[in-house]
């Protein structure tokens, strides 16, 4: 099983997070996070090229780890459980990241049982500029960390976002973009150090996605937001007035949107049958964007 923010390394020495919860039947959907140790610090579409040019194998028309390339497969959930299980050094990051989901989990009501570590703490230790990176399973749970994390800004050990930390999602101007990190609540700084909370879904929740969809059409439209019950998963989704998901996966847009708020999307039209989905970050290499009107 695998399922996103799980982590997988290859025989060649990558490293990818794996992306959602479908996958064909003998590869891994993922993004390229580390070549040899060394962290990727370019997009998506970077990484497929690169793959293209170099790893040929890993690329159809996304980024696919064969699983008969892959050496190892880590789970943030367990990672959780075993450190737990036997705390690390106070001056562990580890032990930071315990006290930060200790902490988030005393105040917004959420179990232990309900978190998991991924990125680089998954399976090391950390350096100087790495942060925590929190996993919630569950929408329900998700869901009360949505309603409720902003109350952790009145707590003295928590600190919002600073702009140049949150990913930027392409084609936005400087003032769209500065208006979305105002929103941001799932990133901030916990006793000085960076940390960020997505959400996964539990296995017996997988059912409530569609996974495949094609491109129909190209797509401008001013809606309103209505639901956001998935909008700290990847791909992240809100619902909407007009009734078909906008869906982006673009994880800037993540924690950012409200019920209410009315919003200007340059997207894809997708379709699967009767369904459709407006999403931004498709795989066509368009100009797609979620603007906030104010």
């Amino acid at each position: 099983m695998f399922r996103d923010k799980d982590y997988v390394q290859t025989i060649d020495h990558l490293t990818f997070s794996v992306l959602g919860y479908y996958h064909p039947e003998d590869g891994v959907t993922a993004g390229l996070k580390y070549i040899n140790g060394n962290k990727w610090t370019c997009g998506y579409f970077e990484a497929q090229d690169f793959l293209a040019a170099n790893f040929p194998h890993y690329v159809t028309d996304r980024i696919i780890v064969p699983r008969e390339r892959i050496a190892r497969h880590f789970h943030p959930h367990e990672r959780f459980a075993e450190l737990m299980e036997s705390p690390p050094h106070a001056r562990c990051l580890h032990r930071l990241a315990l006290d930060l989901a200790k902490t988030i989990s005393d105040q917004l009501e959420i179990p232990l049982t309900a978190f998991g570590l991924t990125d680089s703490l998954l399976w090391g230790e950390g350096g100087p500029q790495s942060d925590i990176d929190l996993v919630i399973y569950g929408t329900h749970y998700c869901g009360r960390f949505y309603d409720r994390a902003e109350s952790l800004w009145l707590l003295d050990q928590f600190q919002p976002e600073q702009s140049r930390h949150v990913q930027r999602p392409p084609h936005l101007t400087d003032a769209d973009f500065q208006r979305l990190c105002l929103r941001k609540f799932n990133q901030g700084h916990y006793q000085g150090v960076r940390y960020c909370v997505r959400g996964v879904l539990e296995e017996n929740e997988f059912g409530t996605l569609v996974s495949a969809f094609s491109p129909c059409d190209y797509v401008e439209q001013v809606t309103t937001i209505t639901d956001c019950l998935y909008s700290l998963m990847f791909p992240v989704v809100y619902g909407t007035a007009a009734d078909i998901p906008l869906v982006s996966f673009h994880v800037g847009y993540e924690g950012t949107l409200r019920p209410g708020d009315h919003v200007a999307v340059r997207g894809t039209m997708e379709c699967n049958g009767q369904s459709k989905r407006m999403v931004v970050g498709s795989t066509t290499r368009r100009a797609e964007s979620i603007r906030l009107i104010v």
